[in-house]
């Protein structure tokens, strides 16, 4: 599969709009997308505890996500 010149040139625009005009708002953006994916992650995690708890038959109405985990570590053992 070939490239065109139109691709070419399109991907060329981008890239020097990306390095003209980008560099001031990057560091933003950057951290931007460090804080999108560390709530992500924080989110995936919560979702795992509470599928552990609830394979476990932990009843997690009403408690904070450290005291499930103390919850799920005292069964476990």
């Amino acid at each position: 599969m070939a490239v065109s010149l139109t691709e070419v040139a399109i991907i060329a625009a981008i890239i020097l709009i990306a390095i003209y005009i980008l560099p001031g708002k990057l560091p933003k953006l950057a951290k931007s997308f460090g804080e999108a994916k560390r709530e992500f992650e924080k989110a995936s995690k919560r979702e795992e505890i509470l599928e552990k708890a609830r394979a476990l038959g932990i009843d997690v109405t009403g408690k904070t996500f450290e005291e499930i985990e103390d919850e799920i570590r005292q069964r476990s053992r």
